[in-house]
């Protein structure tokens, strides 16, 4: 996962996911994994949530949390870049294209 991030979001991301995982080292519950990712200002769905949590067996190490996060990430940013485009062509900020 290195790849995708740079050293300064990897330690940010091992920062929040320490802070609430505390010593056990795993995410166990949704709202652990609902904590972690809406502070790092990403806003998952309960049903995206859901999604991430069983693909991993219902326990998260951080390596698992660093893929959870990769492909969230790529979620968004389709969802930004979308949005955008539809900004783009609203010309009078009227909601409308």
């Amino acid at each position: 996962m290195a790849r995708y991030f740079s050293g300064e979001d990897i330690d940010e991301f091992r920062d929040c996911f320490y802070l609430i995982t505390h010593s056990n080292g795993s995410i166990t519950s949704l709202d652990e994994l609902k904590t972690i990712m809406r502070s790092l200002a990403m806003s998952p769905t309960q049903a995206e949530l859901k999604q991430y949590f069983q693909q991993k067996g219902g326990k998260l190490s951080f390596a698992d949390f660093l893929d959870v996060m990769h492909s969230h990430s790529v979620k968004e940013k389709v969802s930004q870049e979308v949005m955008d485009a539809f900004r783009a062509s609203d010309w009078n900020r009227s909601g409308t294209i």
